[in-house]
């Protein structure tokens, strides 16, 4: 395909947000948002088939929904993650 010139994109590794929003905080918005994260965020790791993976996850009661949607549309994530049980969402 290259050969003939024609563009490929793997969808699998292109980026799903903004991971360059925090390599400055200069803004209000910037800080207010790393502040959340360092508050009611968490890192896990995984190590399925040998391979380590990372996992970040913000953890929220029901009642607090609409503030994680508005975290995904500061970090340009224009998907749909939050998933909510019977207690909290994440």
């Amino acid at each position: 395909m290259k050969k003939h010139r024609l563009h490929l994109t793997n969808y699998q590794n292109q980026c799903k947000f903004n991971e360059h929003v925090f390599d400055c905080i200069d803004t209000e918005e910037k800080a207010y948002w790393l502040g959340f994260i360092f508050a009611d965020g968490y890192i896990s790791s995984h190590t399925p088939n040998k391979k380590k993976t990372y996992r970040f996850e913000l953890s929220l009661a029901i009642k607090d929904k609409d503030h994680l949607d508005k975290f995904n549309i500061f970090m340009g994530y224009l998907g749909n993650n939050v998933k909510c049980d019977s207690y909290r969402c994440r």
